[in-house]
């Protein structure tokens, strides 16, 4: 008889207030884990940081290159010009000659 109406804005900032805490705990937790290190280990693990990413990438970069067996398969394909319709046939030649008339001029 008394149906609660569904609210998407409640929905959504209850949502988004879950996503805050549970950003901002993670943040202090690890802020409080890296409060001791020095301007080195920082660099370091920047350094560390960016080469396993970095080589993860150039993974996946190969991986979709690379077919799964043997050496990568490059093909140049030949482009055939299109199957004209008979009406638009006298066009393309009159596009032609137009073409070839501006070129010798």
């Amino acid at each position: 008889m008394f149906k609660r109406k569904f609210k998407a804005e409640g929905l959504f900032s209850q949502a988004q207030q879950v996503t805050n805490r549970v950003q901002r705990k993670t943040a202090d937790y690890l802020n409080g884990k890296s409060a001791q290190w020095t301007s080195r280990h920082i660099k370091i693990m920047l350094l560390l940081f960016c080469l396993i990413a970095g080589g993860a990438n150039l993974f996946l970069i190969v991986k979709g290159i690379m077919p799964a067996n043997g050496p990568p398969v490059l093909q140049r394909t030949r482009l055939s010009m299109p199957k004209l319709i008979p009406d638009s046939i006298s066009i393309y030649k009159s596009f032609k000659n137009k073409q070839n008339d501006n070129i010798t001029k």
